[in-house]
């Protein structure tokens, strides 16, 4: 299994662990403290079975982690090359992801 933290860009006291497990897939946990407070994986009821990555981006921006357009942004930078997104951490969130499943 392969996790890694995000921290939530406007309240110090969330984070995301995400990443990738052999058995179950990506997931996504949103930690207050201690405390596992939303969790997002193979058994959510929303779990995109089709496109399980996106799901999990879907899920941060949900959270409030990061929003639609800067995930639009890092995703068609990650494409295409340009332009540059105004946020690189959304990029290197999703460059993280796909690094956890290899």
């Amino acid at each position: 299994m392969s996790r890694f933290r995000v921290d939530h860009p406007t309240r110090q006291d969330l984070r995301a662990e995400a990443g990738h497990d052999a058995v179950m897939g990506f997931f996504v946990d949103v930690m207050g403290g201690d405390r596992m407070i939303a969790s997002y994986d193979f058994f959510h009821a929303k779990f995109n079975r089709e496109r399980p990555l996106i799901g999990c981006l879907d899920f941060l921006v949900s959270e409030g982690f990061l929003t639609g357009d800067e995930l639009e942004e890092a995703l068609v930078f990650l494409q295409d090359g340009e332009p540059t997104p105004s946020d690189m951490r959304v990029a290197e969130i999703v460059m993280e992801l796909k690094r956890a499943a290899d």
